[in-house]
Protein backbone atom coordinates (compact mmCIF):
# COMPACT_ATOMS: atom_id res chain seq x y z
CA UNK A 1 0.00 0.00 0.00
CA UNK A 2 1.17 2.77 -0.82
CA UNK A 3 2.01 5.76 2.09
CA UNK A 4 -0.37 8.25 0.70
CA UNK A 5 -3.48 5.70 0.76
CA UNK A 6 -2.22 4.98 4.21
CA UNK A 7 -2.43 8.80 5.09
CA UNK A 8 -5.71 9.40 3.61
CA UNK A 9 -6.65 6.03 5.28
CA UNK A 10 -5.85 7.27 8.54
CA UNK A 11 -6.84 11.01 8.11
CA UNK A 12 -10.57 8.93 7.21
CA UNK A 13 -10.33 6.91 10.75
CA UNK A 14 -9.69 10.03 12.38
CA UNK A 15 -12.28 12.05 10.82
CA UNK A 16 -14.57 8.87 11.86
CA UNK A 17 -13.98 9.00 14.91
CA UNK A 18 -13.83 12.70 15.65
CA UNK A 19 -17.37 12.88 14.24
CA UNK A 20 -18.40 9.58 16.27
CA UNK A 21 -17.16 10.54 19.88
CA UNK A 22 -19.89 13.80 19.07
CA UNK A 23 -22.45 11.46 17.91
CA UNK A 24 -21.77 8.97 21.00
CA UNK A 25 -21.80 11.88 23.18
CA UNK A 26 -25.06 12.90 22.09
CA UNK A 27 -26.27 9.08 21.94
CA UNK A 28 -25.77 8.83 25.65
CA UNK A 29 -26.46 12.01 26.73
CA UNK A 30 -30.10 11.27 24.92
CA UNK A 31 -30.69 7.57 27.00
CA UNK A 32 -29.31 9.52 30.49
CA UNK A 33 -32.21 11.98 29.73
CA UNK A 34 -34.52 8.74 28.52
CA UNK A 35 -33.39 7.05 31.78
CA UNK A 36 -34.05 10.06 34.21
CA UNK A 37 -37.94 10.33 32.23
CA UNK A 38 -38.57 6.63 32.69
CA UNK A 39 -37.81 6.99 36.35
CA UNK A 40 -39.80 9.87 37.08
CA UNK A 41 -42.43 7.77 34.91
CA UNK A 42 -41.96 5.02 37.30
CA UNK A 43 -42.88 7.46 40.02
CA UNK A 44 -45.26 8.67 38.38
CA UNK A 45 -46.79 5.51 37.28
CA UNK A 46 -46.59 4.00 40.84
CA UNK A 47 -48.57 7.50 42.30
CA UNK A 48 -51.39 6.21 39.65
CA UNK A 49 -51.33 3.07 40.37
CA UNK A 50 -51.67 3.89 44.60
CA UNK A 51 -54.40 6.49 43.57
CA UNK A 52 -56.59 4.06 41.56
CA UNK A 53 -56.59 1.06 44.25
CA UNK A 54 -57.16 3.84 47.17
CA UNK A 55 -60.19 5.10 44.80
CA UNK A 56 -61.16 1.36 44.05
CA UNK A 57 -61.21 0.65 48.18
CA UNK A 58 -63.40 3.78 48.31
CA UNK A 59 -65.96 2.24 45.49
CA UNK A 60 -65.36 -0.82 47.50
CA UNK A 61 -66.66 1.00 50.33
CA UNK A 62 -69.29 2.62 48.95
CA UNK A 63 -70.75 0.14 47.23
CA UNK A 64 -71.46 -2.14 50.36
CA UNK A 65 -72.55 0.77 52.18
CA UNK A 66 -75.40 1.07 49.38
CA UNK A 67 -75.68 -2.54 49.33
CA UNK A 68 -76.95 -1.75 53.12
CA UNK A 69 -79.03 1.10 52.39
CA UNK A 70 -80.92 -0.83 49.73
CA UNK A 71 -81.69 -3.60 52.29
CA UNK A 72 -82.42 -1.66 54.58
CA UNK A 73 -85.09 0.35 52.17
CA UNK A 74 -85.89 -2.81 51.12
CA UNK A 75 -86.52 -4.17 54.53
CA UNK A 76 -88.82 -0.96 55.47
CA UNK A 77 -90.63 -1.33 52.46
CA UNK A 78 -91.83 -4.71 53.71
CA UNK A 79 -92.39 -3.75 56.87
CA UNK A 80 -94.48 -0.72 55.32
CA UNK A 81 -96.23 -3.12 52.95
CA UNK A 82 -97.02 -5.69 56.73
CA UNK A 83 -98.35 -2.05 58.45
CA UNK A 84 -100.61 -1.55 55.40
CA UNK A 85 -101.84 -4.98 55.15
CA UNK A 86 -102.68 -4.99 59.02
CA UNK A 87 -104.79 -1.38 58.77
CA UNK A 88 -106.62 -2.46 56.29
CA UNK A 89 -107.27 -5.84 58.02
CA UNK A 90 -108.58 -3.58 61.09
CA UNK A 91 -110.05 -1.17 58.95
CA UNK A 92 -112.59 -4.14 57.61
CA UNK A 93 -112.79 -5.39 61.11
CA UNK A 94 -113.97 -2.44 62.08
CA UNK A 95 -116.54 -1.47 58.98
CA UNK A 96 -117.64 -5.31 60.11
CA UNK A 97 -118.27 -4.18 63.53
CA UNK A 98 -120.09 -0.65 62.73
CA UNK A 99 -122.25 -2.42 59.86
CA UNK A 100 -123.35 -4.96 63.09
CA UNK A 101 -124.09 -2.25 65.28
CA UNK A 102 -126.10 -0.13 62.62
CA UNK A 103 -128.03 -3.36 61.88
CA UNK A 104 -128.56 -4.13 65.56
CA UNK A 105 -129.65 -0.43 66.52
CA UNK A 106 -132.06 -0.54 63.06
CA UNK A 107 -133.40 -3.81 64.42
CA UNK A 108 -133.77 -2.35 68.12
CA UNK A 109 -135.50 0.81 66.83
CA UNK A 110 -138.04 -1.58 64.66
CA UNK A 111 -138.62 -3.19 68.01
CA UNK A 112 -138.98 -0.60 70.04
CA UNK A 113 -141.82 1.02 67.24
CA UNK A 114 -143.59 -1.82 67.59
CA UNK A 115 -143.06 -1.99 71.32
CA UNK A 116 -144.20 1.16 72.70
CA UNK A 117 -147.07 1.53 71.00
CA UNK A 118 -147.87 -2.31 72.67
CA UNK A 119 -146.96 -1.07 75.78
CA UNK A 120 -148.94 2.81 75.43
CA UNK A 121 -152.04 1.12 74.31
CA UNK A 122 -154.91 2.75 76.35
CA UNK A 123 -156.23 0.51 78.44
CA UNK A 124 -160.33 0.41 78.92
CA UNK A 125 -161.70 1.86 82.14
CA UNK A 126 -162.83 -0.45 84.36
Amino acid sequence: MSSTLQIVLILAIVLLVGAAVPLLLQVRRTAQTFERFLQGAQRDLAQIAGDVHASRVRLDGLSDSLRESIDEVSGFARVLGEAGRTVKDVNGRVKQGIDLASSLVESMRGGFRNLLPTLFKSRPAQ
